[in-house]
């Protein structure tokens, strides 16, 4: 995960896939798709 996120540029959010709140007693989201563009190598 550290070497996935130290080679990623940008981080957004994918069109048409918004984001799912979690229910009560959760918190944060239940669903969170993301997408990683990476640093040219």
């Amino acid at each position: 995960m550290e070497e996935l996120l130290a080679r990623t540029e940008r981080i957004t959010l994918p069109e048409g896939h918004p984001p799912t709140r979690a229910a009560y007693p959760d918190a944060g989201y239940a669903r969170l798709r993301l997408r990683l563009q990476s640093i040219g190598v």
